[in-house]
């Protein structure tokens, strides 16, 4: 694919624009150029796309048709103007993966801004709210509106990790629990506060999908020799996102002083999967009180690694794994919290990855799915 460079100043600001108003690039569509709501949007979109056409207009025929059979079918599908001429099409395309590539830059979430992010220039008392790991203590001064957070006159957005289709399931369930005026747990979760919209002009995003809910089987939950290292690994077989997996790395340890026993997941992705430079694993840390027989805290968290330093950690497992480079906390709970909850809030975690249903479940996952069923 060509990679034509664009105004940054226009691309940074047309994010922003998109960001604070919940649109995700595949969202737009060619008509958008002439029809947006936005005016500002709408001439940030036409200017970059004269911009690229201008760019284009010394390719042949050939070339441009080469580019955009390139192009994945939902950047196609999203150019639906009359106007059928190749170098048009070829434009819109190289816009839309110019956004789609800048919308999540895994960059900016390692090396956040210095810049102070926007929403605590407004409310700047936000601050004392923010632990040292980034989360966000919830208490009574928060408002909840549509599936979100509100503070005052704005909404919430989650941090980009939660957002999209692997926290639709697992943001309501937290926030299920946190409503609950009869739950004494503390809340803690991670916003991005660097987009701002007010709830008058919220527009909310259902993206629709399907889950399937591990019975953990409990009996052996608090005792302290039930411990140690197990590892699933993938089949191989999904065209889903569990393709990009390697394994998955379970493991339990016992405190015999405090009487607690730790769990820890973390999804190992394949060397090749690779996403700005990093390879990206989903982590779980959680802690049971086996004396009391409840789970006492539960956390998930994004492990990045420089795809220099990678190898090491995909060669080696818990608890002897190479430290990740960057850890991004992304929600927690602290408190009483009962198998049931805590068990959904995993597998929606997770919720593409049937290692995790294989390991809680096994005949469940051969119900489930009956083309990877595993032989007991």
């Amino acid at each position: 694919m060509i990679d034509i460079e664009l105004d940054t100043i226009s691309i940074d600001k047309l994010i922003i624009l998109l960001k604070d108003e919940n649109i995700y690039p595949s969202e737009l569509y060619a008509r958008h150029l002439e029809n947006g709501d936005n005016d500002e949007m709408k001439q940030l979109l036409n200017d970059l796309y004269k911009e690229l056409l201008d760019k284009i207009s010394g390719f042949s025929f050939l070339e441009a048709q080469s580019v955009w059979n390139g192009f994945n079918n939902s950047i196609q599908y999203s150019y639906n103007l009359p106007e059928s001429d190749i170098f048009h099409k070829v434009a819109w395309g190289m816009l839309m993966s110019h956004l789609l590539k800048k919308y999540f830059s895994l960059a900016d979430v390692i090396n956040p801004s210095e810049n102070k992010p926007r929403l605590l220039s407004i409310y700047p008392e936000l601050r004392e709210k923010i632990d040292k790991k980034g989360l966000t203590i919830l208490d009574d001064s928060f408002g909840y509106n549509k599936g979100y957070h509100t503070y005052k006159e704005h909404i919430l957005y989650y941090c980009s990790f939660l957002e999209g289709s692997r926290g639709t399931n697992l943001i309501s369930k937290f926030n299920e629990l946190y409503k609950n005026k009869n739950n004494a747990n503390k809340f803690r979760i991670a916003f991005d506060f660097n987009r701002v919209c007010k709830i008058k002009d919220f527009r909310h995003i259902c993206l629709f999908d399907t889950w399937y809910g591990p019975e953990f089987d409990i009996n052996k939950i608090d005792d302290p020799n039930f411990v140690g290292l197990t590892v699933k690994k993938s089949d191989k077989k999904s065209l889903d996102l569990m393709k990009n997996l390697d394994r998955t790395e379970f493991y339990w340890k016992y405190d015999r002083k405090e009487k607690v026993k730790t769990f820890e997941i973390e999804e190992i992705v394949d060397l090749n999967y690779i996403k700005g430079g990093y390879n990206v694993n989903c982590y779980i840390h959680s802690e049971r009180d086996t004396l009391n027989k409840k789970f006492i805290h539960l956390d998930g968290a994004i492990k990045i690694y420089d795809k220099s330093n990678y190898q090491e950690r995909f060669c080696s497992k818990i608890p002897e794994e190479r430290k990740a480079d960057k850890y991004i906390k992304l929600f927690r709970i602290d408190g009483d919290i009962s198998y049931k909850d805590w068990s959904e809030l995993i597998s929606f975690y997770y919720k593409y990855n049937r290692m995790i249903i294989e390991y809680f479940n096994v005949e469940e996952h051969n119900k489930l799915f009956p083309l990877y069923a595993i032989t007991v």
